[in-house]
C-alpha cells in the first residue's frame, strides 16, 4: 500500500512530527511511504535523516504562509487564490498522486487537508487526516478541512471537541506512542556541575511562541525567587525560534534578563533533548488557551493550540514531574496529584506555588516521577499507535 505523507508546516519540527516519524518507521511489510513537503527545511532534513523518501512541491508566494495569514484574506482575494494559485497547486498535486498511484493521502495536520483535499476529491484517493490540537479554524476553511477526509485520526478526547457531530462520525481517538527516550550525554558540563553543587534546574521544551506560556513562566520563577532567595535553580528552554515569532521572543528574552536575570538560558532546537531532560527537576509546560498581550505596545490575541503534548509523554517517561497547564488532552496524560501536577492556564501565581512545592520537596519529586513513569507506559504504546492507524488504512482500502 503507497501512502503519501503530507506535511502542512515544513518548517517547525515538533511532536506532531515525530510522532509522524514514528508511525512512518513502524509501518509493516507491504507499506511505501512518501513524505510530501512544500519546501525544504528542519522537516525535510529530519525526515531524510530518519531514512524516508522525501519530495518537495513549491507552493506559489501567497499560498506559501503562515500563522493563519490566509484567514484574513478578504473574500475577493479569497476567490483569486481558489482560481489561480489553488488552482494550479491542485493540478500539480493530482499529477504526482496518479504518477505515482498513491492509494491513501495521510494529512498531518487541517492545512495540508485544506491545500491537498481538491486533488484528493479529483483523483477519487482516500484520505486520513490527523488532528492534533482544539484550535479549530472556523469559516469556510474549516468546512473544506471537514469534508475532504474519509476519515479522522484524533490525538486526544479533547481535540474531537472542535468538530461537528457529523465530522465526529468519522473521527477515533489514537493515543500516540511513548518516544524512545535515551539521554545523548550531550547537556554541557555547567549544568552538569550545577548539579552537582544541589542546584534544581526547571525544564522547558517547546517552540518559543505565544500561545507555550513563557511570559508566565518567567513570572511564576520571579515568584519562587522571591519568596526563596536562598534556593539555587536555573531554568532551560530547548526549543526553536520560529521566524514569524521575532517580536514575541525580543520580548521573552528582555522579561527574562529583567524579571530572572542570569536564571534562564535559550538554549535553541536541540535534535536529542533527552540529556537535558535528564538533568531537569521538574519539566513545566505552561500553555495559554485564550488571552491578550501587549507586545511593543500592540495588542496581541493568543489562542492556544496543544492537542497531547509530546513533551508531557517524554518526561513522564524518564520518571519527571510534570506542572502544566490543564488545557487540551493534558488532563489525559497527567492525574493530577499522583503523575504530576496541572494548573490553571494564564495564572502564574498558581504555577510559582506549584513550582515552589515542587522544588523545595525531594520526596515529591521521586514520588511522583516514580508514579509517572509506571502509569503513562500503561495507556501509551507504539503497539497500539501503530495498530490503530493500521487498521485506518485497511478500512479505507476495502
Amino acid at each position: 500500500m503507497k501512502v503519501l505523507f503530507i506535511i502542512g508546516y515544513p518548517h517547525v519540527y515538533a511532536g506532531s512530527q515525530k510522532q509522524l516519524s514514528a508511525l512512518i518507521s513502524r509501518l509493516p511489510e507491504g507499506y511505501e511511504a512518501t513524505v510530501l513537503l512544500s519546501r525544504e527545511g528542519i522537516v525535510a532534513e529530519r525526515m531524510r535523516a530518519d531514512g524516508f523518501r522525501v519530495m518537495i512541491l513549491p507552493l506559489s508566494d501567497k499560498l506559501d504562509t503562515f500563522g493563519k495569514a490566509l484567514i484574513g484574506t478578504s473574500f475577493l482575494e479569497r476567490l483569486k487564490l481558489l482560481f489561480v494559485d489553488v488552482r494550479k497547486y491542485t493540478n500539480k498535486v493530482k499529477r504526482l498522486i496518479r504518477e505515482e498511484d498513491f492509494d491513501i493521502l495521510f494529512c498531518n495536520d487541517p492545512r495540508s487537508v485544506i491545500l491537498h483535499g481538491p486533488a484528493k476529491w479529483l483523483t477519487g484517493k482516500k484520505m486520513v487526516a490527523q488532528l492534533h490540537t482544539e484550535d479549530a479554524i472556523g469559516g469556510v476553511f474549516w468546512k473544506a478541512f471537514e469534508f475532504f477526509p474519509d476519515r479522522f485520526a484524533l490525538i486526544s478526547q479533547a481535540v474531537g471537541k472542535c468538530l461537528s457531530p457529523k465530522a465526529r462520525e468519522k473521527a477515533k481517538v489514537i493515543y500516540p506512542g511513548i518516544p524512545d527516550v535515551r539521554p545523548s550525554g550531550n547537556a554541557p558540563e555547567k549544568y552538569v556541575a550545577f548539579k552537582n553543587k544541589g542546584g534544581l534546574i526547571v525544564g522547558i521544551f517547546s517552540s518559543v511562541i505565544p500561545f507555550k506560556g513563557f511570559h508566565h513562566l518567567i513570572n511564576a520563577l520571579k515568584q519562587v525567587q522571591q519568596r526563596n532567595p536562598s534556593l539555587s535553580f536555573r531554568c532551560i528552554s530547548c526549543g526553536d525560534f520560529p521566524e514569524e515569532e521575532k517580536d514575541y521572543q525580543n520580548w521573552i528574552r528582555e522579561m527574562a534578563e529583567k524579571e530572572i536575570p542570569d536564571t534562564m538560558d535559550f538554549l535553541g532546537f536541540q535534535g536529542n533533548p533527552y540529556g537535558f531532560m535528564e538533568l531537569c527537576d521538574v519539566i513545566v509546560l505552561p500553555s495559554v488557551k485564550e488571552e491578550t498581550i501587549h507586545i511593543a505596545g500592540k495588542e496581541r490575541r493568543v489562542r492556544g493550540s496543544e492537542g497531547l503534548p509530546t513533551v508531557i509523554l517524554e518526561g513522564m517517561r524518564m520518571g519527571k514531574v510534570l506542572v502544566a497547564s490543564d488545557v487540551a488532552g493534558v488532563p489525559e496524560e497527567i492525574e493530577d496529584g499522583k503523575t504530576g501536577y496541572l494548573v490553571p492556564p494564564s495564572q502564574p501565581e498558581a504555577l510559582g506555588v506549584r513550582l515552589e512545592k515542587v522544588l523545595l520537596d525531594k520526596d515529591i519529586r521521586t514520588g511522583i516521577g516514580l508514579r509517572a513513569r509506571t502509569e503513562i507506559v500503561k495507556k501509551f504504546s507504539y503497539e497500539n499507535y501503530l495498530q490503530g492507524f493500521l487498521e485506518l488504512f485497511e478500512g479505507l482500502a476495502h
